[in-house]
């Protein structure tokens, strides 16, 4: 029913809303939706959310300067202090869940209002949010959706660089405060460090032949073993990894692969227009393309889908840019093609999409 009554408001909302005033509100008012969703589900919602939330029962016993003594001897400290600060004002674990849900919300409304134009970009925003799968991980993971949700926003420094050697970008300030989120993000979910790879999406134009390699790597990720690859997972994220709805099933790791592919098709259509628009367009496409390599390689490593959420998330800002370049009738074909074919496979094709959902206000 939840699901419901968010994609009804998120739908008849971007047509009525139209004023840029009114697309902010919609804008502010369907992220707030996320934010309650995401804090008020209860222990049953996500595979790991009462193993988080039993940590926070942990955290909330000790003193300050315990919990600080417990943070610094761990990888991820952050995640520790942030998990102990609710425990000030209550001990009941959805005060511990809300104050996660503010970093997916924050940083999707931060990049949302800067990267986008109206209250149709937002919706298809949005619904692209709930087609890789990322609402299904919100909802599930807490340290990595912290992580994501940090070098989403943090990826709005690279929009100021421009590649002119190595001498101008170290003098460039901007590459600082992108290090620096990466560095944050690092304290709460050590995975971040793969977002590096980030800046090497600023040095490579969008190709014909991504296409094809996109479609190789499928094949690529299904037959060969990288042995290597599996080892450097072991060492920075060692055992941790559990089943996160959308990502552990093979057949989930392909469907996720064909999803991510054919969002990366609806843009490569028409990159020419894209990237002349603008030139960080061709970072995006970088992005969704290193999104579609890890994606690749869950078939021989599941972890690996978790990974490629770091780079798929960039369809969110691409693909609502890319269908208004789309001219004509053609582009209100696209858009009501892409609404109603999203609809079916969230609420009939799919099922880890959209998790079942329960939440804290139901047991009250």
């Amino acid at each position: 029913m939840v699901y419901t009554l968010f994609f009804v408001f998120l739908i008849f909302g971007a047509l009525i809303a139209k004023s840029r005033i009114c697309s902010k509100l919609y804008l502010f008012t369907t992220m707030t939706f996320l934010f309650i969703m995401i804090g008020l589900r209860d222990t049953t919602v996500g595979t790991d959310t009462l193993g988080y939330t039993k940590d926070f029962a942990r955290f909330a016993h000790m003193s300050f300067s315990q919990v600080c003594a417990y943070a610094f001897s761990s990888k991820e400290p952050l995640y520790v202090l942030i998990s102990w600060l609710p425990s000030i004002f209550s001990t009941n674990y959805t005060a511990y869940l809300l104050t996660w849900a503010l970093f997916p919300s924050v940083s999707l409304y931060k990049v949302f209002k800067a990267d986008l134009k109206d209250s149709t970009d937002f919706m298809i925003a949005t619904i692209v949010l709930f087609l890789l799968g990322l609402f299904a991980f919100y909802v599930a993971g807490i340290r990595q959706t912290a992580a994501l949700s940090i070098v989403f926003a943090g990826a709005q420094y690279l929009k100021h660089i421009s590649w002119n050697g190595f001498r101008k970008l170290l003098s460039d300030k901007n590459i600082y405060f992108f290090l620096l989120t990466i560095a944050i993000a690092y304290m709460i979910h050590n995975s971040s460090v793969l977002f590096v790879l980030a800046i090497a999406c600023l040095l490579f134009k969008v190709r014909w032949w991504y296409l094809i390699m996109v479609i190789a790597l499928f094949f690529l990720g299904q037959y060969v073993k990288i042995d290597q690859i599996v080892s450097i997972s072991s060492f920075l994220f060692e055992d941790r990894f559990a089943s996160y709805g959308t990502t552990y099933e093979s057949s989930q790791n392909a469907s996720a692969f064909i999803m991510q592919f054919l969002l990366f098709l609806i843009c490569f259509i028409v990159r020419g227009r894209l990237i002349k628009r603008d030139v960080y367009n061709n970072f995006l496409f970088n992005m969704l393309f290193l999104g579609l390599v890890f994606q690749s390689l869950s078939g021989t490593m599941a972890e690996m889908a978790r990974i490629s959420f770091y780079f798929s998330m960039f369809a969110m800002i691409l693909v609502p840019r890319s269908i208004k370049e789309y001219t004509g009738n053609i582009k209100i074909f696209v858009y009501v093609g892409f609404t109603i074919a999203s609809l079916y496979y969230l609420f009939f094709i799919t099922s880890s999409n959209l998790p079942e959902y329960n939440s804290i206000l139901e047991i009250l």
